[in-house]
């Protein structure tokens, strides 16, 4: 957890003091990954993580209305999934935010918002049980809305794999499917649909 930790802030200082010559965070995305870490702090520190995931009988029962919105915030952890969150999310948001939305924050603060939504009813389909966290799912809606900007570009991912811009989200999601499990799984796709969605 400790290594997780040092390199979400050693990331977090890169994103909101850029070197010179670099790009600044994109203002809706810094408060977004301004989001991520108070919710994670609160979570690991003042909460119980029942208190923030997404849960059908809650939400619909309790009426605990609040929780498709901390749902996509929260990570479970502040380590290395933290950690990994914070760098997938920021990249592909501040880069679709600089090349896409440069000119019209309030429009795509309303495509994150659109994505939190469909992401939440569609999750709320699941069978009831421990509440979900949905931050992976949020953070692929944003690759596949990035994906869609050009999706026939090459690109390495990682420096690594040569594939198309288009089929980035799904390398993403099937890297992350022996870290999530089966039922976060379903929520990525989730996330993806969600994007196919806004971007028809």
């Amino acid at each position: 957890m400790l290594v997780g930790q040092l390199l979400a802030l050693s990331y977090l200082s890169r994103l909101y003091g850029p070197p010179p010559g670099s790009q600044p965070l994109g203002k809706v995305s810094a408060i977004y990954i301004g989001l991520f870490l108070c919710v994670g702090v609160i979570s690991a520190l003042a909460l119980p993580a029942a208190a923030l995931g997404l849960s059908r009988e809650l939400v619909f029962e309790e009426l605990q209305l609040w929780r498709p919105l901390t749902a996509v915030f929260w990570t479970n952890s502040l380590g290395l999934d933290f950690a990994m969150q914070l760098w997938f999310f920021g990249s592909f948001s501040s880069l679709l935010e600089r090349r896409h939305f440069h000119n019209t924050p309030l429009k795509y603060a309303a495509a994150l918002l659109s994505g939190t939504l469909l992401i939440g009813l569609q999750a709320l389909m699941l069978e009831d049980g421990p509440p979900l966290a949905l931050s992976h799912s949020f953070t692929l809606f944003v690759v596949t809305l990035w994906s869609r900007t050009e999706p026939l570009k090459p690109v390495r991912l990682l420096h690594s794999i040569p594939t198309r811009v288009t089929h980035a989200p799904w390398y993403v999601a099937a890297a992350a499917l022996p870290l999530t499990g089966v039922c976060l799984g379903y929520c990525n796709l989730f996330g993806i649909c969600a994007a196919l969605l806004c971007a028809a």
